[in-house]
């Protein structure tokens, strides 16, 4: 069940249009669809499953850098040049231009997005929705926190107004104490 809530609509200049925004969307990772796969009783193993999916993606990265694409009834990747030529004599500038992977779905995946139920819940409450921490020093991610060592952060709606001293990023420990992140 794909659950969503409505919002207004900032493309439109309407105030009665509303889009909708998926919520508590997941995804899986190789690992974890690998893993959906390898159930006991099956034949497949989960290692070599893994492995074969990367080599197929890899693949497809190496043909896409020969400017070769794909197409099955799963997905479609089409390559690209975005950007504007001056005249048909103009040559392709990385300073202008862009090759652009575009993937999009096969035939099978269409007739999928079809059959997906839908159910429309309250939107949540606006704010931050961190989903991914690393840390720079040791280059793991939603692990540890190396002191005086700079992270990255990413996920929506994690904008804040510099100039107010009262937002920003907060680290909270197991008793609720709060401490600000200096940088």
């Amino acid at each position: 069940m794909l659950a969503y809530s409505l919002t207004n609509n900032p493309l439109t200049t309407s105030e009665t249009d509303h889009m909708a925004v998926t919520q508590n969307f997941e995804k899986y990772t190789i690992e974890q669809i690998t893993e959906q796969m390898t159930v006991p009783g099956s034949i497949l193993k989960e290692t070599e499953c893994v492995a074969v999916v990367n080599a197929f993606f890899g693949e497809l990265a190496k043909n896409a850098k020969k400017g070769i694409g794909f197409t099955s009834d799963y997905m479609v990747l089409n390559i690209t040049i975005g950007g504007t030529f001056d005249s048909k004599d103009d040559k392709f500038d990385s300073e202008r231009h862009k090759v652009k992977i575009k993937l999009s779905p096969g035939t099978f995946l269409r007739k999928v997005a079809k059959e997906i139920e839908v159910e429309k819940v309250k939107a949540p409450k606006e704010g931050p929705e961190p989903e991914k921490f690393v840390d720079v020093a040791s280059e793991k991610e939603n692990d540890i926190i190396t002191p005086g060592s700079p992270a990255k952060l990413f996920g929506n709606n994690l904008k804040f107004d510099s100039t107010d001293a009262d937002q920003g990023i907060y680290l909270t420990d197991s008793t609720g104490n709060e401490t600000k992140v200096a940088m």
